[in-house]
C-alpha cells in the first residue's frame, strides 16, 4: 500500500513539473520575441497563445495544491469553473482556433492533429488533478 501511494504521488509530482516547465519555460522567450518585434505570427495567434498560457498558469495553482496537499487556495467552485472553461476552450480550439489554423499553414494538418493530441494528453493530468483538488476541498 505504501509503495503504491509513493508511486502515485511521484507520478503527480513529475507531471506537475513537466506541465509547469511546458508552460513556464517558453513564456519569457515568446514575450521577448513579441516585444522585440521578432514574432511574425498573426496577432490573433499570439493573443490566443498568450491567453491560453496565462489561463493554464492559473490551473497550476490547483495542480500544486493537489500534488503538495496545500489547501490554501481550495475553492471548489472556482476550480470546477476553471476546469469547465479549460475543457471547453480545448474542445472549441480543435474546430475554431487561430493558433491551430496557423499551425496547419506551417506544418500541415496531420502534424497539427498529432501536436494537438500530444498537447491534450499533456494537460490531462492537470485537468484530473484540478478536478480531484476541487473534490477534496
Amino acid at each position: 500500500m505504501f509503495e503504491e501511494r509513493v508511486a502515485e504521488s511521484t507520478f503527480w509530482v513529475v507531471m506537475f513539473w513537466i506541465t509547469a516547465a511546458y508552460l513556464l519555460i517558453p513564456f519569457p522567450f515568446k514575450v521577448g520575441a513579441l516585444v522585440m518585434g521578432k514574432d511574425k505570427r498573426p496577432v490573433a495567434t499570439v493573443i490566443e497563445e498568450q491567453a491560453n498560457a496565462i489561463f493554464h498558469f492559473l490551473g497550476l495553482i490547483a495542480f500544486w495544491g493537489y500534488v503538495y496537499a496545500d489547501n490554501s487556495v481550495a475553492n471548489p467552485m472556482l476550480w470546477y469553473a476553471w476546469l469547465v472553461i479549460a475543457i471547453l476552450w480545448s474542445v472549441v480550439a480543435l474546430f475554431k482556433s487561430a493558433k491551430v489554423d496557423y499551425a496547419v499553414s506551417q506544418i500541415g494538418p496531420k502534424a497539427t492533429k498529432v501536436l494537438c493530441l500530444v498537447g491534450m494528453l499533456l494537460f490531462l493530468p492537470m485537468y484530473i488533478a484540478v478536478f480531484e483538488y476541487a473534490a477534496i476541498s
